[in-house]
C-alpha cells in the first residue's frame, strides 16, 4: 500500500529519491530542503490534528460493537500513524476501515468519521492540481 500511494503523491524531481514513500503532495516548485520540510511539517501538523478529532470520536463513540479491546487497537493504531503522519497515514486508515470492517463495526462514528478521512486522502492523492493535506471536520 505504501508503493501503491506513493506513486501518486507529486514531488520535486530533485528530492523525489529522498522523499520516497511520504504519502504528501509537496509542491514541485520548492527548490530547497528547508522549503521541502516546511511543506511536510505543515501537513504533519494537519494530519495530526485529524487523528485527534479521531481518537476524539473513538472516546465519545459509544456503540456496544466498539468493545475495550477494539478500542484500544484503534486508539494504538492512530498513535502508531501519528510517529510518522507523511508515511503511515492513508495505510492507517485503510487498515482500520477494513478491521473495523471485518468486525461488522461499520455503523459507528468511529468508522463514519475514518472513512471522511479516507476519503479525503484518496481525493488528494488523485486531484489534479496536487493539493496539500487538510483538516478534516468531524
Amino acid at each position: 500500500m505504501h508503493a501503491t500511494c506513493d506513486k501518486k503523491y507529486a514531488k520535486p524531481a530533485w528530492a523525489a529519491a529522498d522523499l520516497y514513500g511520504r504519502n504528501f503532495h509537496v509542491p514541485t516548485t520548492l527548490a530547497t530542503d528547508d522549503e521541502v520540510g516546511e511543506s511536510l511539517r505543515a501537513q504533519q501538523d494537519i494530519i495530526d490534528a485529524n487523528y485527534d478529532r479521531a481518537a476524539a470520536v473513538l472516546d465519545r463513540d459509544s456503540s456496544k460493537v466498539i468493545d475495550k479491546r477494539m478500542r484500544a487497537y484503534i486508539a494504538e493504531r492512530f498513535v502508531y500513524g501519528k510517529g510518522m503522519p507523511d508515511v503511515h497515514y492513508d495505510t492507517v486508515l485503510f487498515e482500520l476501515l477494513v478491521y473495523m470492517a471485518l468486525k461488522k463495526a461499520q455503523d459507528t462514528p468511529t468508522f463514519r468519521y475514518l472513512e471522511k478521512l479516507s476519503k479525503e486522502a484518496s481525493d488528494r492523492r488523485s486531484e489534479s492540481p496536487p493539493r496539500a493535506a487538510v483538516n478534516v471536520a468531524v
